[in-house]
């Protein structure tokens, strides 16, 4: 036991260190590339390189209190928004490179590194208004086998990825929650990573979720950010909202014509070995055999247990559908399923693109969801 002890801050110091080295590595190829080449007045230059310093020294300092403090709003905001920029910075830079090197437009290098860091903010701050303008509604038919005609139109809501914490607070939570009211659903899924901080701090932020209990029952299964905090006083927290956690459990709703089943996140046994996932708790064959299967379960990962154990749908979230470039390209090679409907063998997948945001406050080109699932009958 003292050896798993010992492991945990070496593994954090380890993570922390590679990912601070990235960081630099990332300054220093965007200075190189994109900023000396435009040749700037020394003035002009010294400020950028001040600011280049500042914000490098933000993402360490995030890094190093990010479990120590509570975390201004305001600091996080600009600690991300510059993590985002120079991401976008790094995409341009290397751009301009292969315009420069493979296609010999050095004469134009200067121009170039120009028009590109212009894009890179314009995209950061596109990208900013989109996270900040919330969840759009996205309709989403399922269909399904004929003996479970009886359950044509029955309404699912989902939201998954709220990261509430620093940035997603109650104001961004409640207008949610006012999207979804007039809806009027039948079933409502939380598919993790709703917390994504100290719950002590921001566990109130949750509160404009108790109104959703006031429509159907409301569950909910955990997602790995609850874990890297608190998962067990997140569950808590929701719990006390109304809203049933379902920890590699599962039970007959809907007059029993549905059996949902919730299976906890595959990181979940490295925190609390109670909650190492198993999704054969989560289904009872013979009480649910002639009811529609569905699985709630973070990752898409899940998706091969899940199809094994029986299931007809499963809803997923985790990837956020990348979020934003360039991260929606790689999202789905990391991930047997990144968003949207799937099938999976005999069982169907969605993966909502996530309803708030991680880290930067950013959505490019993906924009963040509240899905509105109708079951119909095969025709």
């Amino acid at each position: 036991m003292k050896r798993s002890r010992e492991k945990k801050p070496f593994r954090k110091s380890l993570f922390f260190g590679l990912l601070s080295a990235a960081f630099l590595l990332c300054f220093i190829f965007v200075w190189c590339e994109l900023i000396l080449p435009m040749q700037l007045h020394s003035t002009i230059l010294g400020a950028l390189f001040v600011i280049f310093f500042l914000a490098f020294g933000l993402q360490i300092l995030h890094l190093t209190r990010i479990h120590k403090q509570k975390q201004s709003s305001a600091r996080v905001f600009v600690t991300f928004f510059f993590a985002g920029l120079f991401i976008h910075l790094l995409c341009a830079a290397l751009t301009k490179d292969i315009l420069v090197w493979v296609f010999g437009l050095f004469e134009y290098e200067s121009i170039i590194c120009y028009a590109f860091a212009c894009i890179a903010m314009g995209f950061n701050l596109l990208g900013v208004r989109a996270a900040y303008r919330g969840p759009q509604i996205k309709n989403v038919p399922i269909p399904m086998a004929h003996q479970h005609a009886k359950l044509s139109g029955f309404k699912i809501v989902q939201i998954s990825d709220l990261h509430i914490g620093p940035l997603v607070r109650k104001k961004y939570v409640q207008a949610v929650v006012n999207k979804i009211l007039p809806l009027k659903p039948d079933l409502i899924v939380l598919t993790g990573d709703i917390g994504d901080s100290d719950p002590r701090i921001f566990g109130k932020d949750l509160s404009p979720l108790k109104q959703l209990s006031t429509l159907c029952e409301v569950f909910y299964v955990t997602g790995n950010h609850e874990y890297y905090w608190n998962a067990s006083k997140w569950v808590t927290e929701i719990e006390t909202l109304g809203i049933t956690a379902l920890i590699n459990q599962g039970l007959l709703i809907a007059q029993g014509k549905i059996w949902l089943g919730g299976v906890t996140d595959p990181d979940a046994g490295y925190f609390i070995p109670e909650h190492e996932p198993d999704i054969t708790k989560a289904i009872d064959l013979q009480k649910s055999k002639d009811a529609y299967k569905i699985i709630l379960a973070h990752q898409p990962k899940s998706c091969f247990d899940a199809e094994k154990a029986g299931f007809d749908l499963m809803l997923s979230g985790h990837t956020h559908g990348g979020q934003f470039f360039p991260f929606n390209l790689l999202v789905r090679f990391f991930n047997p399923y990144s968003k949207g409907l799937n099938q999976h063998g005999k069982m169907k997948v969605y993966v909502n693109q996530g309803t708030g945001f991680w880290g930067p406050a950013l959505r490019l080109g993906v924009p963040a969801e509240i899905t509105l699932i109708k079951l119909s009958e095969t025709r």
